[in-house]
């Protein structure tokens, strides 16, 4: 008979697809929720469903339970994850942060889908938490916003076709109260478009689109229902001597029936239900004369580029809401687009003409650096439908650009906004990163004007930093930083320093993490993490830097 017991360790050699046992464990300190240990056990209930189970245990709160359920089928698939505790919370209530006791919170996640022949599927999303705080207090997910969507989709060549419920969880901390979030029940968009060459004479391919969204809140805030159908022609011409045309006309007609309506609060004489259509056409066309030099190790090109843009004057002071043309901004990207407002609900009337210069110089090994700058001007200075910061309100637009460069392990890219009268400094954005030798280093830098007369009234400045140093193919040390550059309240935002190990077996990171934010978010604390990844079994991976 046994005399002593000593301890052991097995786990499955690579052959072994799914066994049931121990998941790498977690350890670590948060400055809120004190030290902790989350261990999981992985279930193999049958070749096509598993089990994970598992707990966090805190020093400073009660422990948290996890468990996520996946399952297949040969048209269908299922995965749920969840957890719950029972801890307490920090709060903002009437402007003042406050200590909420003891209470039972939670979240659940899951997705869900299935495949119901070879052109529908239908699936839904899940996502739920029991307050504003506990996703990030606990490092769940970082969204503002949770969704939850049941949809059906039909694919069939170029056509498709999607119908969707979505409510959502707003789980932002505010200081005010902000119109709740509307649930959209239902949206359904169909989208058709003809092969190339089809349409006799003139050429080119046609679409049509439809779709109807309807739009619920509680109480008395305000509800819509919209219908819009839309065709459109587009072809695209190579003149004999290089010159590259597009031209496209497209036409589309909508319908909205609002209740409670917004706009009946700003002007009384208006009635809270209302029912508001319109029809608007619209020609674009876009020419460039694309010119190139090739060289022995690269090519040179230079493009001017120029659009017209046709479109009636639309009265935008009639009973149509705004709920997803809000935010409305130009950049490099949209210049040329023939309408630049986001969603449906607001169109770009009236005509104008745009125009820009795109230049690069592009390796035949796959680098490159181009750089691009255009504007555009609108030829009627009165009626603007764009709001004040959006770089499109006055006659003559912002000017946009972006210069960007590849080469080799190094990555630029500049995108910058300037005023149209005087070039002053909008908006600047800069993503950088390289690979030197054992070094890996990235940054962003972020910079937007107060927009005076508007909500934001303080110039935005942020800048991210992060570093990563490889002492031998098996060690690696990291850190990095957010730093608020701009405002009354700038200073350091996060700032965390890693060590890694990368074993034939076994891996392991060790990662200490400072966030400085307002204690209501969720997200103000200190945080030391230790993850053990074991070959085969439970592998992890650290954001920032892939390994070599």
């Amino acid at each position: 008979m046994p005399v002593a017991y000593t301890p052991y360790f097995s786990h499955p050699d690579g052959t072994v697809k799914r066994k049931s046992g121990l998941v790498s464990p977690s350890a670590g300190y948060k400055s809120n929720l004190g030290m902790f240990v989350g261990a999981n056990y992985y279930y193999d209930l049958a070749p096509d469903r598993d089990m994970t189970v598992g707990a966090i245990l805190y020093s400073e709160e009660t422990p948290i339970l996890t468990g996520e359920y996946r399952q297949r089928w040969s048209d269908a698939r299922l995965e749920v994850e969840g957890g719950v505790t029972k801890s307490e919370r920090d709060d903002r209530i009437a402007g003042v942060t406050q200590t909420v006791d003891d209470e039972v919170r939670g979240h659940i996640l899951g997705e869900g889908l299935w495949e119901l022949n070879e052109k529908w599927r239908a699936g839904t999303n899940i996502a739920w938490a029991s307050d504003d705080q506990y996703m990030r207090q606990y490092d769940f997910v970082n969204d503002d916003v949770l969704e939850n969507e049941l949809y059906a989709e039909r694919f069939s060549g170029r056509d498709y076709f999607v119908g969707r419920f979505l409510t959502f969880q707003d789980i932002r901390v505010r200081e005010e109260r902000v119109e709740d979030q509307p649930e959209v029940l239902p949206e359904m968009v169909a989208s058709f478009m003809g092969e190339p060459g089809q349409i006799p004479l003139i050429g080119g391919r046609w679409n049509l689109d439809a779709s109807f969204l309807g739009l619920r809140r509680a109480g008395s805030d305000q509800d819509m229902n919209r219908f819009s159908i839309g065709g459109g022609w587009q072809r695209r011409l190579i003149s004999d001597y290089g010159l590259v045309a597009k031209a496209e006309a497209n036409m589309r007609a909508d319908i909205y029936n609002t209740r409670d309506s917004n706009i009946s609060e700003i002007y009384p004489s208006r009635a809270e239900t209302q029912t508001e259509s319109r029809l608007f056409p619209q020609v674009n066309t876009e020419v460039s004369y694309p010119l190139q030099r090739p060289f022995e190790n690269f090519q040179a090109v230079v493009e001017p580029v120029a659009g017209l843009t046709v479109a009636p004057n639309i009265d935008m002071t009639r009973n149509i809401p705004n709920e997803d043309s809000q935010d409305a901004q130009i950049d490099y990207s949209n210049l040329f687009e023939p309408n630049r407002f986001p969603g449906y609900d607001r169109v770009e009337d009236q005509s104008r003409v745009t125009y820009g210069l795109r230049s690069g110089l592009y390796g035949y090994n796959g680098n490159y650096g181009n750089v691009f700058f255009g504007q555009s001007y609108r030829l009627q200075e009165d009626d603007n439908p764009f709001p004040r910061g959006s770089g499109l309100d006055r006659q003559t637009s912002d000017f946009v650009g972006q210069a960007a460069f590849l080469l080799g392990d190094t990555n630029f890219d500049y995108q910058f906004q300037l005023a149209g009268d005087n070039l002053s400094s909008q908006r600047h954005e800069v993503d950088f990163y390289t690979v030197i030798d054992r070094f890996d280093l990235s940054s962003r830098y972020l910079f937007a004007k107060a927009l005076e007369g508007t909500d934001i009234n303080e110039s935005r400045e942020q800048v991210q930093a992060a570093a990563g140093f490889y002492v031998s193919p098996e060690w690696r040390i990291r850190l990095g930083g957010t730093r608020d550059l701009g405002g009354e309240d700038s200073g350091l935002r996060e700032a965390d320093v890693g060590l890694d190990f990368f074993g034939p077996c076994v891996s392991w990171a060790l990662t200490g993490r400072r966030s400085l934010t307002d204690d209501a978010s969720g997200e103000s604390d200190t945080e030391v993490l230790f993850t053990i990844g074991l070959k085969n079994l439970g592998e992890f991976r650290q954001s920032g830097y892939p390994r070599r």
